[in-house]
C-alpha cells in the first residue's frame, strides 16, 4: 500500500482477498467490501478527508490483516 496516499490505495496478498474494510481511528467502518476481491486490486479513497485510516484485509481462510494508511 502506497503510504502516505492522496486517494488511491492498492493492496496484494498471497491468498484471495474476500473482505476489505477501512476504518477512522475512532472504529467507524467507512468502506466496507466483500465477494471475490482478488490477490491484488485497488481501493478508493477520494472522498475521505485528509487523515489516518485503518484497512482491515480478511482473507478466504479468515485470515486478517490490518494495514495503517496516510491520506494526504
Amino acid at each position: 500500500m502506497p503510504n502516505p496516499t492522496k486517494g488511491i490505495v492498492n493492496y496484494q496478498s498471497n491468498d484471495e482477498i474476500d473482505q476489505i474494510e477501512i476504518y477512522s481511528l475512532n472504529g467507524v467502518s467507512l468502506i466496507h467490501k466483500k465477494g471475490n476481491l482478488g490477490k491484488y486490486g485497488k481501493i478508493n479513497l477520494e472522498n475521505l478527508p485528509k487523515g489516518i485510516y485503518f484497512a482491515k484485509l480478511i482473507s478466504k481462510n479468515s485470515d486478517a490483516r490490518i494495514e495503517r494508511i496516510i491520506l494526504e
